[in-house]
């Protein structure tokens, strides 16, 4: 506010003093502003111009535009992939093979051990109250069935289902359930 108004100030005393003639400074800022106003009009015609010829030039453009603005029809659905590495299915867990060593516990004084080879061999171990029974034989796996036949012509069948990759559960009988986990 006080610099505009030294500024003014100033103008005033050369003014006055006839050192800038007021004629001049008028003729030159109203040239100055012919020629201001002149490229201002002309450039914002100009501007109209290549406005309305790019229009012109791509129309879908425009057509697209304004259908983002005011949509005709709803939006399509966007589909949502599931993610690959998800809970696995069934079929997609890997086979179980029941060779190896495997044990389940009935109780704290009940338990079974056994150890199924490549070449269909099995020994059990039933231990209960200290006591050890061994069984050895053939094991037969078919379909979901696994059947243990002894040496002593004994057998055992039940159903296999598989838990994990390390565990197995032999369904003797609707009574008897064995969940086995790999021992080795």
């Amino acid at each position: 506010m006080r610099v505009t108004f030294a500024i003014a100030t100033l103008l005033a005393i050369l003014f006055a003093s006839k050192i800038i003639h007021p004629t001049i400074a008028h003729a030159k800022d109203d040239l100055f502003s012919e020629i201001s106003m002149a490229a201002v009009f002309e450039s914002s015609t100009k501007l109209a111009e290549q406005t309305t010829s790019a229009d012109a030039r791509k129309p879908q453009r425009k057509i697209n535009i304004q259908s983002l603005i005011n949509p005709s029809s709803p939006p399509l659905p966007t589909v949502v992939k599931a993610k690959t590495d998800a809970v696995k299915t069934r079929a997609e867990v890997p086979k179980l093979t029941l060779v190896g060593t495997w044990s389940a516990a009935i109780s704290s004084t009940e338990a079974f051990a056994i150890a199924i080879t490549a070449d269909r061999k099995f020994q059990l171990v039933h231990q209960k109250n200290g006591q050890s029974h061994v069984s050895v034989g053939t094991a037969a796996k078919s379909g979901n069935r696994l059947t243990l036949t002894g040496n002593d012509k004994t057998s055992i069948a039940g159903t296999v289902t598989q838990t994990d990759n390390q565990a197995f559960r032999l369904e003797v009988s609707p009574s008897l359930a064995l969940n086995f986990k790999k021992a080795r």
